[in-house]
């Protein structure tokens, strides 16, 4: 066993391998969002961008970010701090002060380091 808890980190359906690391390994600063609706049907120009803000959640608080756009319908989101539960499949939001710009699914969290604990690639991989 491990001398602390473990966690699912990450889920590599390609290889069928489940990735688990530390509670600190949970913390993503960065993250994937893909079907990105704009409110004004345009993303906030990147010459003067305005000081942005993300909520993943309804009721959590917004964390200061910013988006690298990747074109079509995706940006990137940098966050200013880690932030734990970001999840693919869950909505992200983005603000300006109150000021809704738009949102979209997060498609894949980035976590801030590569875990190495374990990986289970297959049934017969398992303990």
């Amino acid at each position: 066993g491990a001398a602390e808890p473990l966690f699912v980190v990450e889920l590599d359906h390609a290889n069928n391998a489940l990735i688990v690391g530390s509670a600190d390994e949970l913390a993503q600063r960065e993250f994937l969002v893909e079907r990105v609706n704009w409110t004004l049907d345009a993303p906030p120009e990147p010459a003067s961008p305005p000081e942005l803000t993300v909520k993943i959640r309804y009721k959590a608080a917004a964390v200061p970010c910013t988006l690298k756009l990747l074109g079509g319908e995706r940006v990137r989101v940098h966050l200013s701090e880690p932030l734990r539960g970001v999840t693919p499949g869950q909505g992200a939001v983005f603000y300006a002060s109150d000021h809704c710009l738009g949102g979209g699914i997060i498609a894949q969290a980035l976590p801030l380091s590569t875990p190495s604990t374990l990986v289970f690639e297959d049934e017969e991989s398992y303990p």
